[in-house]
C-alpha cells in the first residue's frame, strides 16, 4: 500500500514557492514576481520512491502575525492542516527573512525543512552559504534548490518522505513570535552568509545611494513618475485622434450597411449608435496610454527601480496603515484617469 506524506509550502512572497510547486506536481499555477500573487491555497501531488506527496502551497507570508487576508489564510492552513513537515522556503539572496520564518515555524513544530531557494541567482551575485553551520545552527535538515531550474529537487524530496512517519501538525492558533527570534535569525544568517560582492553589486549600491538617499531618492522619484506620466498621456494623444477618426469612418460604413440591409431604425442605433459608439469611445481613449504606460513601467520593474520606489513610500503610507508597495498599484490606476477626463471635457 502506497504511503502518504503531507507537506506545506511556507515562505516570505516571491521567494518561488508557486515555481517549487510547479516543479514537484507538475501542475501549471500561475507564478508572478510581485508580493501577493497566491493568495489562496493551492493543493497538488506526487510520488517519490512509493510515497505519495501531498502538497500545499500556502500564501506567503513574513510572519505568524496576521496582517492581511492571505496571511490570515496561510496561518489557519499551518494550525489545521495536519501536515507532517512544513518547508520553509526562503530566498538564498535574502537569507534573514527566510530564517525569522523558519524559526517562527520551530516554535509549533520540529518538522520543517528549509529550502534555500534561488541559489543560482545567490552564486551570481557572488552570495555563499555555508549550508552544514546552517543545519547545525537551526537544528534542521536543508536543503539548496533552483526551483525554476529543478536543480536540488531530488535530494528535497528524499528529506521530506524522511517525515512520512512523523505525527501531523494540529494546533488551536498560531501564536504571534517572540522578539528574541528576530535578533536569533539577523545572528545565523550573519554566520552562515559569505559574499563577495563583483562589480555590478557595487553600483548597485552607489545607485541605492542617490536612488534611495532621504533627499535624492524622493527627487528622482517624482521626476520619474512625472516623465512616465508626461509620455503616456501626451504621447497618446495622436494615436487617440487616430484610433478616434477611423472609428468614425467604420462607423458611418456600418450605418450605411445597416440602411442597405433595410434593418430597422432602433436596432442600427442601438447595436451602432450605442454598443458600438460607446465601445469605440471608450478603446480609442484608453487603449493608447495604456499600451504606452505599461511597457514603460515593465522597464522600470526591470531596471529595479520599483522596489526603490516602494522604499522611498513605505514611511509615509505607513501612516495609514498600508505599505509603499501600494503607492505602484495607485500608480498604475491613476494614469488612466486624466485622458478620459479631458475626452469628455
Amino acid at each position: 500500500m502506497e504511503e502518504t506524506c503531507r507537506a506545506a509550502l511556507a515562505g516570505n512572497p516571491n521567494v518561488g514557492k508557486s515555481t517549487l510547486f510547479n516543479a514537484l506536481t507538475g501542475l501549471h499555477q500561475h507564478v508572478g514576481n510581485w508580493t501577493g500573487k497566491t493568495v489562496a491555497c493551492a493543493f497538488g501531488t506526487c510520488v517519490f520512491e512509493g510515497t505519495r506527496l501531498e502538497l500545499t502551497d500556502l500564501p506567503g507570508i513574513y510572519s505568524l502575525r496576521s496582517d492581511s487576508p492571505d496571511e490570515e489564510a496561510a496561518r489557519e492552513a499551518i494550525a489545521a492542516g495536519g501536515f507532517q513537515v512544513i518547508l520553509a522556503v526562503c530566498d538564498a539572496t535574502c537569507l534573514e527573512r527566510g530564517v525569522r520564518l523558519a524559526l517562527q515555524l520551530l516554535e509549533l513544530t520540529p518538522s520543517v525543512i528549509l529550502c534555500v531557494n534561488l541559489w543560482d541567482e545567490a552564486q551570481k551575485k557572488g552570495i555563499t552559504i555555508d549550508l552544514p553551520l546552517l543545519e547545525k545552527r537551526l537544528g534542521i535538515p536543508v536543503a539548496a534548490i533552483s526551483a525554476a531550474r529543478g536543480e536540488g529537487l531530488h535530494e528535497l524530496l528524499k528529506k521530506t518522505v524522511s517525515y512520512k512517519d512523523q505525527p501531523p501538525l494540529l494546533l488551536s492558533t498560531c501564536e504571534p513570535p517572540p522578539e528574541h527570534i528576530f535578533q536569533k535569525a539577523g545572528a545565523i544568517a550573519a554566520e552562515a552568509v559569505r559574499e563577495n560582492r563583483p562589480a555590478f553589486r557595487r553600483r548597485d549600491l552607489r545607485a541605492d545611494r542617490i536612488l534611495t538617499g532621504p533627499v535624492t531618492g524622493t527627487l528622482v522619484m517624482l521626476g520619474l513618475l512625472f516623465l512616465l506620466f508626461w509620455i503616456s498621456l501626451s504621447g497618446a494623444n495622436y494615436p487617440s485622434a487616430l484610433l478616434s477618426r477611423l472609428f468614425s469612418l467604420l462607423e458611418g460604413k456600418l450605418l450605411l450597411a445597416a440602411e442597405a440591409l433595410g434593418a430597422p431604425s432602433w436596432l442600427s442605433g442601438a447595436l451602432i449608435l450605442g454598443v458600438y459608439r460607446v465601445t469605440a469611445w471608450v478603446a480609442a481613449v484608453m487603449l493608447p496610454p495604456m499600451a504606452i504606460f505599461f511597457p514603460l513601467f515593465t522597464l522600470l520593474e526591470d531596471l529595479g527601480y520599483l522596489p526603490r520606489a516602494a522604499f522611498n513610500l513605505d514611511p509615509c503610507f505607513k501612516k495609514c496603515s498600508a505599505c509603499g508597495k501600494q503607492a505602484l498599484c495607485m500608480c498604475r490606476g491613476r494614469s488612466l484617469l486624466p485622458s478620459p477626463c479631458r475626452r469628455r471635457r
